[in-house]
């Protein structure tokens, strides 16, 4: 067998941080220092500053003029902390399998911190954590998530660093961020962020790293302390709000099943068990992000075939499998099309004439 990685549509090619920051002239230089100070090199962060009223934005540039990866931007009004970031996130170009870390600026990262975060991301999971030391407290939040409970219910566990693909911020829409007057949430923004997220993303695509990779810093400028009551409404509203459905766009893998380009009758053609198999044991899937099978799929083939994918590649890697139909057989695969059939593996029909 080829000793390959599988080469995902998802697998990332960049690293963003986001460093959203207030009055935090007295820890800015520790935060960007610890992140220039990352084994992992290949990174670009963006400090927000939300209007601070101290030096915070002239230290940050102090950084940025001796780093080019590091670029500084100052708000001329305050956005709060939701609405600085999101500012930040909708600022920058990013592809969906781009992955999004947000540092606090008052807060700093152990130097192996990012490389653990990549090393998650290109191994196939689409949000990853670590956990933390939270400043004069031996106690951590951070933890995996519960398998089987909805996530708006479970306690919150996303310490921090915690990072994405992009292409989990892109699906959500502007009023996920918003409190019940119409603004962006000025407290507990994180759940309103990562509670969706996780829901997109599904449980096999969250990966906890259990070592405390993170400082984070408790202070009296701390949310918890100046808008406490604020915090605890946002959190209870974020959870009441409806869960999202685990999203179908975007896969790591695509199996395309097309019964409608067959060979010349003189070909033989596998059957498609006989092809799957060919796949396994030639690692195909770990070549190509996409492959396509002369195969006409029965409604037989259903029960084996979640499992017969899901073989083909280990999780928490995604697969879409395509079937390819003509508009006359539309209806007759209405009710089994759209639906997971194993774990990580989506079957979809796609019309012949899209093709």
């Amino acid at each position: 067998m080829p000793d390959t990685i599988p080469k995902s549509a998802l697998a990332p090619s960049r690293f963003h941080v986001v460093i959203p920051c207030y009055n935090c002239e007295r820890y800015i230089d520790i935060c960007l220092d610890s992140l220039r100070n990352q084994a992992f090199t290949q990174w670009t962060a963006l400090v927000a500053d939300d209007a601070s009223q101290d030096r915070t934005a002239r230290l940050a540039s102090r950084h940025a003029a001796d780093d080019p990866r590091i670029t500084v931007h100052s708000g001329f009004q305050r956005a709060w902390l939701m609405g600085n970031t999101l500012a930040t996130l909708r600022s920058l170009h990013l592809a969906p399998s781009d992955v999004v870390a947000v540092l606090d600026g008052d807060d700093f990262i152990r130097p192996d911190c990012l490389q653990r975060l990549w090393d998650a991301h290109q191994q196939g999971y689409d949000i990853v954590y670590t956990d933390e030391t939270i400043e004069r407290q031996k106690h951590s939040i951070g933890g995996p998530l519960l398998r089987g409970v909805p996530v708006r219910e479970q306690a919150w566990c996303f310490s921090q660093l915690r990072s994405f693909k992009a292409y989990l911020f892109g699906l959500l829409d502007d009023a996920t961020f918003r409190d019940e007057s119409g603004r962006y949430f000025r407290a507990a923004g994180d759940l309103s962020l990562y509670l969706p997220m996780a829901e997109l993303a599904g449980p096999d695509k969250v990966h906890f790293i259990p070592e405390r990779l993170y400082f984070y810093r408790v202070h009296d400028q701390c949310n918890s302390a100046v808008m406490r009551h604020e915090q605890l409404c946002n959190n209870r509203y974020i959870r009441s709000r409806p869960a999202l459905a685990r999203q179908t766009t975007h896969f790591d893998f695509r199996l395309r099943l097309n019964g409608h380009q067959q060979p010349p009758a003189s070909q033989h053609t596998p059957d498609l068990w006989s092809q799957l198999s060919e796949l396994i044991q030639n690692e195909v899937l770990h070549q190509h992000s996409t492959i396509e099978l002369p195969v006409t799929l029965e409604k037989s083939d259903l029960p084996r075939l979640g499992p017969a994918v899901r073989a083909l590649l280990p999780q928490p890697y995604t697969i879409a499998v395509e079937h390819i139909i003509l508009p006359e057989e539309r209806d007759a695969w209405r009710a089994y099309h759209g639906l997971w059939i194993g774990e990580g593996v989506f079957l979809m029909g796609v019309p012949a004439s899209t093709m």
